[in-house]
């Protein structure tokens, strides 16, 4: 599964979620991923910008 992937997959749990805790739980880990994400995109476009 890709990390885009993830995020729409926890997306998805969290427009679904019922119980306050779970959503919490939810909550934590997708902006874990979505920092993880943003942090691939930048190592991706410094990649792009100098690719030696």
């Amino acid at each position: 599964m890709t990390i885009f992937q993830h995020i729409e997959e926890l997306r998805a749990e969290l427009w679904n979620c019922n119980d306050g805790e779970e959503c919490r739980q939810i909550e934590t880990e997708l902006r874990a991923a979505e920092q993880e994400k943003a942090a691939l995109d930048t190592a991706f476009l410094a990649w792009l910008e100098n690719p030696d």
